[in-house]
């Protein structure tokens, strides 16, 4: 059992910390490690490319729509292909769908040799994927480099918290619009 102290709720990183945990089942960050992280070389810019976005996809399974979000991290010099695997494994421990029509697949434990840079790709699916007895409209593949995905997942959410950028977002014929949004 572990104790996380809360001081704020709107604006503490303990919180997104757990809700991160909770939500994907990666370890809670540290500060030892929040620090190493903030010491290496910040996030690049160019995390998402418009070639990283495909819209208006047929449904399929969330295990084709992750390999998808896979094949395209590799295609797009994010991961090498043994990403792809890591990815499904993770859905495999615990889903990756976070609510409201979005689901963020990403790797399992892995060596930094395949992870290359830290990058995301989006896949919309507008009659959805089924997560279980959910459905994710949006698929956002991310793969972090050491300790980048932390940064990542949180550049994403506070791209899509305000609600009708995240439903424009799922319907959207504008390449260009989701890219300004998470960028």
């Amino acid at each position: 059992a572990k104790i996380v102290t809360i001081s704020n709720f709107l604006a503490d990183p303990a919180l997104d910390n757990l809700f991160f945990q909770l939500s994907t089942g990666d370890s809670i960050v540290t500060e030892a490690v929040k620090e190493e992280a903030e010491e290496s070389k910040p996030v690049q810019e160019d995390v998402i490319q418009l070639d990283g976005i495909k819209l208006n996809l047929p449904s399929v399974s969330k295990e084709e729509a992750i390999t998808e979000a896979g094949k395209l991290l590799r295609e797009l010099g994010y991961v090498d292909g043994a990403y792809i695997p890591a990815m499904l494994e993770r859905e495999e421990l615990v889903t990756t769908y976070i609510g409201m029509g979005l689901a963020i697949p990403h790797g399992t434990t892995h060596g930094d040799d395949v992870i290359h840079k830290t990058g995301i790709v989006l896949l919309q699916y507008p009659d959805g994927i089924q997560f279980g007895d959910e459905k994710a409209q949006l698929v956002i593949g991310i793969a972090g480099k050491g300790g980048e995905h932390m940064e990542v997942l949180s550049k994403i959410c506070l791209a899509l918290e305000d609600e009708a950028v995240l439903n424009k977002m799922k319907t959207t014929n504008d390449k260009e619009w989701i890219l300004k949004q998470l960028s």
